[in-house]
């Protein structure tokens, strides 16, 4: 059992073994791989060894661009500053909203103006001309002609119902008198007398004739009697007057004033309607009728007889009755619409009336307003101009402006082209040039330059003046250039100069003079836009000046025209109720005190005293906001202004950290790179960064040579274990073997001796395991010495005893 125990962990140590010498192999890759790359790393270096001039190049420009951005950054901000400055009120400046807002509430206050009043002033919409006095005047004869046209129609619809009337009831008559022919003379009743036309109904009618007028205009007017009248002339008199009257019948047919006439004249040429009715029952006839018509003093007659007459008094009675009924009807319901009309009539009349006293106002109005027509329409022409002219030269101004803006900006982009070409000459120089103050006074040195030909040939005695002023200034340039040319010489490079950077200063020379005289220019061209941008801005005074005069001239105008208007008198309809002034409860006799006004008016005014009171608790609310709003606006404008006061502090002790003096900003945004300290700051960055790179190397290096340390540590502890476990094992077994030698058979003693046994075995291996720990722990020590921090083995315990049990088995 100890054989096969011993075997199981030979077999253990093996598998160990082997899984540490993956480890190896693969700590081994590990190293090889990263020497690979450092070694890469390093032929890529050899292969581009101007990287760092690159990097630096780089890193130049970039700190270039920077600069820049911050520069255009402020100047923008600048830009935002001036802007707000300039947009800012002055401390009596008017909202123009506001103004606004108060003249139209002035206007929408609800109260009502009198005209009479002094300080009257005429809204321009309610303004009056002759021109619309004028259509006013057409318009209310255009409306009373409407409403008599309206009314002439309703009344010849009433005439013609009327002739339908009579016609109708002239049926009903001749029926009724039929139908009383049937019934006994007891039963007889007065016929109702036919209405007739009166000749002042039917005007039109005067221009007809017939038969009986020409008879009667013959005997009348001619004086002339007809004695006897042949057969011939009768017919041949007749048919001439029918002729005549067929003619006049086609005309008021034709006609619609003479239409009702001529329906008439057919009415009265047609048989009565009546005679085609007939009351007859089938048991009578003719000698029915001449039964009714015999005397009544017939005593005998049948019963069958009385029978029958009975039945038709009572059917002839109740016809008669409902004849006079719908007759009766008639003239009733035509007498109430005539009563309508009447009534309809008299309001007319008084309407009317009012509106012929209404156009004598107009009248008198238009003739007033003509007269003033001339005065005004000139003050209105005058008005007009001004105001087209301030129209004009406020786009002028406007035009003006934009085009002082642009030139505005493009002074602003000359000066920083001419800022940036201040950098390029530093970066081009360099720092640490010994010809910097050469090339820098050569750059600056003013020269004597060929002026172009003018291009047209009527300019040329402006181009001659301007080259003298020319040769003048260049005279005293050339003066300059005298006295330089003492000290230098700059049209040749000097000796040890590069002449690179010798060319590219004349080339930026050559940009400045540019940039100069583009500069100068443009100067000039702000300098005339302003002078006329005033003279337009005082134009434009001068003429709002005017304007506000002729506006003030035809104000005047219109409250003396209203009150030429006011003078003239006015014919109101009042009713007894509408009249609230009253003294003693009795009319005064003088109402020049009195106010005429409409009734809406005085309500109106009533409920806007509620509505303002309203406006004004609203009002009082909103001061109140915006009273709270502004001390807290001022609140928070202290707390602003020390919030910035504290940063100036900040900024002015950053300065004085940094620089040990307060700087301008923004003229040191304006200094050019140091090339040398800029290398040498990128050599340091580099050289840091390798720095940095090697250390990490050696961290990972360190890193893995603990763990390589930890790996082997952890092998030599197993290695100790299976050790001291086998030595153990060999001590058992001897020991074992010794006691078997002595006491042969001891096994067969029993528990007791077992007991024993196993008592001194245990004995033995407490002081076994104190022993290896003593040393474990010495071996611990001296590990630790030597950088490694290692972990004491984990035993089993159980082992031995599995060792001890097979050796006991």
């Amino acid at each position: 059992m100890a054989s096969k125990a011993f075997k199981k962990r030979e077999r253990g140590q093996s598998t160990y073994r082997k899984s540490s010498m993956g480890k190896r192999k693969t700590s081994t890759l590990v190293e090889e791989q990263e020497k690979e790359e450092q070694a890469a790393q390093a032929q890529k270096q050899q292969q581009t060894p101007n990287q760092p001039a690159q990097k630096l190049e780089g890193k130049v420009a970039k700190m270039i661009e920077k600069a820049e951005q911050r520069k255009q950054k402020r100047i923008a901000r600048q830009k935002e500053w001036e802007e707000l400055y300039k947009n800012q009120p002055d401390e009596n400046y008017e909202d123009p909203e506001d103004c606004e807002a108060i003249a139209l509430a002035q206007q929408t206050i609800g109260d009502f103006k009198l005209k009479t009043a002094a300080d009257f002033v005429v809204p321009e919409n309610e303004r009056v001309n002759a021109e619309k006095k004028r259509s006013e005047l057409f318009s209310l004869i255009r409306q009373t002609h409407d409403m008599k046209k309206k009314f002439n129609d309703k009344l010849l619809m009433l005439r013609n119902r009327k002739i339908e009337s009579i016609a109708e009831i002239k049926e009903l008559v001749d029926k009724l008198e039929i139908v009383q022919s049937y019934l006994p003379k007891r039963c007889h009743v007065t016929l109702p007398a036919v209405p007739e036309m009166k000749p002042e109904e039917e005007p039109e009618k005067k221009l007809e004739y017939t038969k009986e007028t020409l008879i009667e205009f013959r005997k009348n007017v001619l004086g002339l009697e007809i004695t006897r009248v042949d057969e011939n002339s009768t017919t041949n008199t007749v048919p001439a007057i029918e002729t005549h009257t067929s003619k006049a019948t086609t005309r008021a047919t034709n006609d619609p004033r003479l239409r009702s006439a001529s329906i008439l004249s057919t009415f009265s040429s047609l048989p009565p309607s009546g005679s085609s009715v007939m009351y007859e029952t089938p048991d009578m006839g003719e000698g029915g009728r001449r039964d009714f018509e015999q005397d009544d003093n017939e005593d005998e007659k049948s019963e069958f007889q009385l029978m029958i007459e009975k039945e038709q008094e009572i059917r002839l009675t109740y016809e008669r009755d409902e004849l006079l009924r719908e007759i009766r009807e008639k003239l009733i319901l035509f007498d109430a619409v005539l009563r309508l009309l009447r009534h309809e009539k008299v309001n007319l009349d008084t309407i009317l009336k009012n509106a012929e006293l209404r156009k004598v106002t107009l009248f008198e109005e238009c003739m007033l307003l003509k007269d003033f027509e001339k005065r005004e329409n000139g003050l209105a022409e005058k008005v007009y101009t001004k105001m087209q002219e301030r129209d004009e030269l406020e786009d002028k101004t406007d035009e003006l402006k934009d085009s002082l803006d642009e030139q505005k900006e493009e002074l602003e982009q000359l000066q920083e082209r001419e800022g940036s070409l201040t950098v390029t000459l530093n970066n081009t120089i360099g720092d640490g040039n010994k010809f910097e103050s050469f090339l820098i006074k050569m750059y600056k040195k003013k020269i004597k330059r060929i002026k172009k030909k003018a291009s047209n040939e009527g300019s040329s005695e402006e181009n001659s003046e301007e080259d003298d002023s020319d040769d003048d200034y260049d005279d005293s340039d050339d003066s300059d250039v005298d006295s330089d040319d003492d000290e230098m010489d700059d049209t040749v490079c000097p000796p040890g100069c590069d002449p690179a950077i010798y060319d590219q200063i004349c080339a930026l020379r050559e940009r400045r003079l540019d940039l100069e005289d583009a500069l100068l220019e443009a100067k000039k061209l702000c300098d005339g836009m302003k002078k006329e941008l005033d003279a337009m801005t005082k134009k434009v005074k001068v003429v709002d000046g005017a304007l506000k005069n002729a506006r003030s001239d035809l104000e005047a105008f219109q409250r003396e025209k209203q009150q030429k208007l006011n003078e003239l008198d006015v014919v109101v309809t009042l009713k007894l109720d509408q009249i609230q002034y009253v003294l003693n409860n009795a009319l005064p006799q003088d109402l020049s005190k009195c106010l005429i006004i409409r009734g809406s008016f005085l309500n109106r005014l009533q409920r806007r005293i509620k509505e303002l009171e309203r406006e004004k608790v609203t009002q009082k609310q909103l001061y109140k906001e915006r009273r709270q709003q502004h001390v807290q606006m001022l609140r928070d404008k202290k707390t602003m202004q020390k919030k910035i006061k504290e940063l100036e502090e900040r900024v002015q002790q950053i300065q004085l950290l940094k620089f040990g003096r307060l700087v301008d900003l923004e003229k040191l945004e304006t200094v050019s790179v140091n090339r040398v300290a800029e290398e040498l700051k990128e050599k340091l960055r580099m050289q840091e960064e390798q720095n940095i790179r090697d250390l990490n190397n050696w961290d990972k290096t360190i890193d893995q040579l603990q763990s390589e340390l930890t790996v082997h540590v952890k092998e030599n502890t197993k290695r100790l274990d299976t050790y001291t476990v086998l030595h153990r094992a060999n001590r058992e077994l001897e020991v074992s073997l010794d006691a078997r030698q002595k006491n042969l058979g001891s096994e067969f003693q029993g528990d007791r001796m077992a007991d024993e046994i196993e008592r001194t075995r245990l004995a033995q291996l407490v002081q076994m395991q104190s022993s290896e720990i003593q040393q474990l722990e010495d071996e611990i020590n001296m590990l630790s010495r030597k950088g490694g921090h290692v972990l004491p083995p984990h035993r089993n315990t159980q082992l031995p005893r599995e060792k001890n049990n097979n050796s006991y088995r």
